[in-house]
């Protein structure tokens, strides 16, 4: 039995980075896979009239590439089947944007993937982690910082506010994905 969409989330490997920003597309992925059985990183629901395998790559999140690609490939599936949800640092906490065939806006795991398949026609759910400072703002880390940024933990108040984030994406996906994509 084949998938027909293959949704991946985006995070790193072990318990250290379960909570960290970069992991939020795996959070995302788990929670779509909660209460179904999950074998190496790989679980199967239904959206909609949809089969879709998700997966949270077990290798570290800049070398995503070869474990999608090597998904696809093995349900013969085109990248225009796979959904990516990754964090985005070029977004405010919270936003949520959906885009298809863009480039990596510099997200190393996204780079692996855009790398490993030839294209970037696939289908993006980018969470932004970019967090508002005391006067309400929201400011980008300078970028020498941001590979230390995506892998601090949220912060209590964003702690909070986690679940509402991941069920308005599993809402985009199901709403997306239950009209037939």
């Amino acid at each position: 039995m084949h998938p027909d969409i293959v949704i991946v989330g985006l995070g790193n490997p072990g318990e250290r980075y379960e909570q960290t920003r970069h992991n939020i597309g795996a959070m995302v992925v788990a929670e779509l896979g909660n209460g179904v059985s999950w074998n190496n990183g790989s679980a199967w629901v239904t959206i909609g009239d949809l089969r879709a395998e998700l997966v949270q790559p077990t290798c570290f999140y800049n070398e995503s590439g070869s474990v999608v690609s090597s998904v696809l490939k093995k349900h013969n599936l085109t990248p225009e089947q796979l959904i990516v949800i990754h964090d985005d640092i070029d977004l405010n906490f919270g936003e949520v944007k959906k885009v298809v065939g863009r480039g990596s806006g510099g997200n190393k795991g996204v780079e692996s993937i855009i790398s490993a398949l030839g294209t970037n026609n696939f289908t993006r759910i980018r969470i932004g982690i970019i967090p508002q400072n005391w006067l309400g703002n929201f400011k980008k880390p300078n970028k020498h910082k941001i590979p230390d940024f995506v892998l601090k933990p949220f912060s209590k108040k964003e702690q909070k506010e986690l679940s509402g984030i991941i069920e308005t994406v599993i809402t985009v996906l199901m709403s997306y994905y239950s009209n037939g994509g």
